[in-house]
Parts: structure tokens; C-alpha cells; sequence
């Protein structure tokens, strides 16, 4: 289970992302959503709505190289501080001056994605036995909502 900060509110709080994902044709050190790509699923819940962003948590039933960032990206909502995906900038926002200064700060604040690994989990190689690893937000991340 992943959290991110993304751009924007979404019309449906829960849902499935099913998109196939491949190289970029246009960028090969980047991915995309493509025709004839590998199957990528990922489902999103919104767990908090702030004026410009969300909050979501994801799960992945599939895991593709960048899967989470291309399928946020590609359904208009990049996570938040992405620069290869689309997530230095809000999109379908109209920005004052003054909207333009809060998110440069808030950029400023937050100077990677906003995408955090919350819950892995994997079967141990010689036991067999399932293992889980939770972890809480970090800082960065719990300092950028206080802003938002």
C-alpha cells in the first residue's frame, strides 16, 4: 500500500486505474500508457481532499516500473513534486499570484514526490512465511499537508 499527494480532486473516490504501461516512444528512460503494453492495474482510494490536492492511497495488484506515477498522471492527477510525470505544476487550475507564490513554496517544501511505500510485505525466500512492513509518513510528507 502506497500514499501519494497528487494534483487535484478526483470524480470518484475509489476506483481502479487499468492501464497498460510500456517505454516511453517519445522518451525510452520514462514510461507511459501504451497500446500492446504490459497489463498495469492499480486501485486509489481518496482518504483527504485539500484545496488543490489529495491525498490517495493505492494498491498495487501489478508491478510495473513507475506504475503509480503513470497511472496518476494519466488519469490528470501527477503526483505532487514528480518532474518526470507531470507533478511540478496544478493542472486545470486557474493560478493568481498569489495561488502561483503558495505552490512554489509548497514545491520548495517538498522537493521530490510525494509517494510513499506505507505497507510492503513479501514471502520470506527460506521460511516461506509472509512478511509486512509498515511505515508512517515521513516528515516531509506530514509537514507538506500541514500547509496544504
Amino acid at each position: 500500500e502506497y500514499h501519494a499527494i497528487v494534483w487535484g480532486h478526483f470524480k470518484t473516490k475509489k476506483g481502479r486505474i487499468e492501464k497498460p504501461l510500456g517505454r516511453n516512444p517519445k522518451d525510452r528512460k520514462k514510461f507511459a500508457v501504451v497500446d500492446g503494453g504490459k497489463n498495469a492495474i492499480t486501485d486509489y482510494e481518496v482518504v483527504k481532499e485539500y484545496d488543490f490536492t489529495s491525498l490517495v492511497s493505492l494498491r498495487l495488484h501489478t508491478g510495473r516500473t513507475h506504475q503509480i506515477r503513470v497511472h496518476l498522471s494519466s488519469m490528470g492527477h501527477p503526483v505532487f513534486g514528480d518532474i518526470d510525470y507531470g507533478g511540478t505544476e496544478p493542472h486545470g487550475i486557474q493560478l493568481s499570484s498569489n495561488l502561483k507564490h503558495r505552490i512554489n513554496n509548497l514545491l520548495e517544501l517538498m522537493p521530490r514526490q510525494a509517494l510513499h511505500a506505507k505497507v510492503l510485505g513479501f514471502t520470506h525466500p527460506i521460511t516461506g512465511k509472509p512478511l509486512r512492513f509498515e511505515s508512517e509518513l515521513p516528515d516531509d510528507m506530514k509537514k507538506l499537508i500541514k500547509k496544504l
